[in-house]
């Protein structure tokens, strides 16, 4: 895991890069060519072939974050070039779906591919080879939108700084959530959950993101984002002052306002971000919060040694509570 994050950390903005230069439809082909051959290092069984599949994944990650998104903005941006309202509300939409997806894939892999390792530790393998090899074939399809403008905001204020508010409280609000996530399980433990519940409830994490990614584009109130982002670190500030189940399914809804908020941080940075740079950027926002994961893991787990993981999970909620402020106030200046 540990070579993976490294690897896809190293090729992020090289990936974005790669997107804006030679073409999101290119980079996502590249993206999937890598992701199948990358399972098929895993059929080697042996130690090397699990690095060669770590720094694999870690590139065909890198080459598809933000080429999908962008794509997508640019081809519905091209219909619409004033973005009327109707088209505002394609764009929410498809990028609502689009960012689902994952999730839901999630949720049906962990549950189908426990019960295929059962039976065999290459089935599961081989049968994520289907998905990838889909994916290839379905680019063949796809329009890339010769549009490429958008760049008077950029000329204007810069390449990062419409949304540096956002930026910040995205890196700190997402990274501390990716900790939180990789410590779930010790978190239960702690808080007493019952161990035969844990597997339920990371499928239902991953249902919930979901879930909360599709509905996005109904909440059309320009005060969302803040919102649900507020509702999530209350959530998760109220499951260490309870016990129990009742901790578990406090926790787990926090992934349903993180669902919602994640689409919306999309269709403002695509809506900021210059069509030529889109991708590179929209890399450069992942490659932070990938440091601030890196860097959040290091020191909380430093503090968690110290005083518990149910003190660290109150910290980071404690932390968290300035992240809707930010975007509170980001939009109160800069959307209209």
């Amino acid at each position: 895991m540990e070579v993976m994050a490294i690897s896809t950390t190293l090729f992020e903005v090289p990936g974005g890069w790669f997107a804006d230069k030679y073409g999101r439809v290119r980079a996502l082909q590249s993206s999937s060519i890598t992701m199948m051959i990358a399972f098929l290092m895993l059929l080697g069984g042996s130690f090397p072939f699990l690095i060669m599949y770590a720094v694999l994944r870690g590139l065909s990650d890198s080459l598809s974050s933000g080429s999908d998104v962008a794509l997508l903005y640019d081809n519905v941006k091209a219909q619409d070039v004033a973005l009327s309202e109707s088209h505002r509300a394609q764009l929410s939409k498809v990028i609502s779906i689009n960012t689902s997806m994952w999730p839901l894939g999630a949720a049906i892999g962990s549950f189908l591919g426990g019960y295929m390792m059962l039976q065999s530790f290459q089935l599961p393998i081989m049968l994520s080879i289907i998905p990838a090899f889909v994916g290839f074939m379905c680019t063949f399809w796809m329009v890339e939108s010769a549009y490429k403008g958008d760049t008077h905001i950029a000329a204007k204020f810069g390449l990062l700084k419409p949304v540096l508010l956002l930026v910040i409280g995205s890196m700190v609000y997402n990274s501390l959530d990716e900790v939180a996530h990789m410590w779930k399980s010790l978190y239960f433990e702690a808080q007493l959950v019952p161990l035969f519940l844990f597997g339920s409830i990371f499928m239902l994490t991953f249902v919930l993101s979901s879930l909360g990614s599709y509905v996005s584009h109904f909440l059309r109130h320009k005060y969302t984002l803040p919102l649900f982002t507020s509702l999530s670190v209350l959530l998760l500030f109220t499951s260490t002052r309870v016990s129990g189940v009742l901790s578990a399914l406090l926790l787990t809804l926090c992934s349903f306002c993180y669902g919602v908020q994640l689409p919306k941080l999309m269709e403002i940075y695509n809506q900021y971000f210059p069509s030529s740079k889109r991708a590179t950027l929209i890399s450069v926002t992942n490659l932070l919060n990938r440091i601030g994961f890196f860097v959040g893991v290091l020191v909380l787990g430093y503090y968690a040694e110290l005083v518990g993981i149910v003190a660290v999970y109150t910290l980071i909620a404690s932390v968290c509570f300035m992240v809707p402020v930010l975007y509170a106030v980001w939009i109160t200046l800069f959307e209209q």
